[in-house]
C-alpha cells in the first residue's frame, strides 16, 4: 500500500493559512479589547458628566452665565461625593486625573429655557469662570480710576474695572474683544503678579539641537504664571503682542501708560525691573521674544534670561459681567 505525504507546496500553503488564521485571530482579539476598553472609557466619562448634571442641578445660581462658560474638575465632583475617588481610565488604567475639566456652557432656547451642556475633558476652557467661585466686577468711576478710563459701556480699550478674583480686589484693564467670541472681552491686570521670570529657560524643555527654540513657547513664564494665580477662579494668560497693539490702534511704540505702567515698588523690590512677556515670539531670533518695556512700547529679549521681565496676567470675560 502506497503512502502518499504532503508536498512542500502543499506544507506551504497550510502554513500561510494557519498564519493568516491566527494574525486574523489575534486582529479580532485585540479589536475585542481596544473596543471594550473604549466603551468602559465611554461608560467612566458618562458617569463623570452625569455627576456634573447633578451638581449642576443642586447649583443651578452658580451655572454659567448665556452666552458663557464655566468649569469643575474632577476634584470638586469628588470633594462633593459625587463620583469615586479612586475612577480609572481603562484605556490607561491610571486615575483620571483630578485635574480633569468639566466644562459647562449655557444657551438659552426659542422658548427662553436655558440649556447647560456638560463636556468632560474638552480641547479648551480658556475664558472660562471656575463654576465653584465667584467674580464680582465693580466699573471704576472718575474717584477710583487710577491710570485706566472710566467705562461707558462701550468696552473700549482701557476702560478700567475692579476685579474681585483670587480673595481680593485687582484692578483690570480692557484691552478689547476677544478674537475667539466677540461676546467677550479680555483684560489686562495693572501690573505683574509675582517677581521677574525667564521666558523659557528649561535646558530640557526650551531647547532644540542644544540652541534655544522659542517656538516651545513661554514654558517657564507660563508655569510661573499658573503657581502665582493657582487660587483664581479663572485661568489667566500671558498677554499677546497683538493684543497689545490692538489696544494701541495698531502701533508697537507709544503705548498708552495703563498697558505699560505696571509697576507697584512698594512690591517689586527686584532691581532694573523693565516690564513684562508677552507669549508671542520673535521671528528673527529663536532666542528671543517679545516683551512690553517700561518706557513705553515693546522690547526684544533673550527667552533664557530671568532678571528683567516679569509676568502680568490677561483674563476672559463676558460682556455680561462688565454691564
Amino acid at each position: 500500500m502506497n503512502k502518499k505525504g504532503f508536498t512542500l507546496i502543499e506544507l506551504l500553503a497550510v502554513i500561510i493559512i494557519l498564519s493568516l488564521l491566527v494574525l486574523l485571530t489575534s486582529t479580532a482579539i485585540t479589536k475585542i479589547v481596544k473596543d471594550s476598553k473604549q466603551e468602559l472609557s465611554d461608560d467612566q466619562i458618562a458617569s463623570i458628566k452625569a455627576a456634573a448634571e447633578i451638581w449642576g442641578a443642586d447649583n443651578i445660581d452658580e451655572l454659567p452665565i448665556t452666552g458663557s462658560c464655566s468649569y469643575l474638575t474632577l476634584r470638586d465632583l469628588k470633594e462633593f461625593g459625587l463620583i469615586d475617588s479612586n475612577i480609572i481610565d481603562p484605556k490607561t488604567n491610571e486615575r483620571f486625573l483630578d485635574s480633569l475639566l468639566i466644562k459647562l456652557t449655557t444657551t438659552t432656547t426659542s422658548y427662553g429655557v436655558s440649556v447647560t451642556n456638560y463636556e468632560v475633558n474638552p480641547d479648551s476652557v480658556e475664558g472660562c469662570i471656575h463654576a465653584t467661585g465667584q467674580i464680582t466686577v465693580t466699573a471704576a468711576t472718575a474717584q477710583t480710576v487710577t491710570t485706566g478710563y472710566v467705562p461707558e459701556g462701550n468696552f473700549e480699550a482701557g476702560d478700567e474695572y475692579i476685579i474681585h478674583i483670587g480673595g481680593e480686589d485687582r484692578i483690570f484693564f480692557i484691552l478689547g474683544e476677544n478674537a475667539k467670541d466677540s461676546n467677550n472681552v479680555d483684560l489686562i491686570m495693572n501690573k505683574n503678579i509675582g517677581s521677574t521670570v525667564a521666558w523659557c529657560d528649561d535646558a530640557t524643555l526650551c531647547k532644540t539641537n542644544n540652541n534655544w527654540d522659542n517656538t516651545k513657547g513661554p514654558i517657564t513664564a507660563n508655569a510661573y504664571l499658573k503657581s502665582q494665580t493657582s487660587n483664581w477662579e479663572i485661568i489667566p494668560t500671558l498677554p499677546k503682542k497683538d493684543q497689545i497693539t490692538q489696544a494701541n490702534n495698531g502701533s508697537t511704540t507709544d503705548l498708552p501708560i495703563w498697558i505699560y505702567d505696571y509697576t507697584d515698588n512698594a512690591s517689586h523690590s527686584v532691581t532694573g525691573l523693565l516690564g513684562y512677556w508677552t507669549v508671542s515670539v520673535y521671528d528673527e531670533n529663536s532666542f528671543d521674544a517679545w516683551s512690553v518695556n517700561s518706557v513705553g512700547g515693546f522690547h526684544i529679549y533673550f527667552i533664557y534670561f530671568g532678571d528683567r521681565y516679569g509676568v502680568r496676567p490677561v483674563i476672559t470675560l463676558p460682556k455680561t459681567l462688565l454691564d
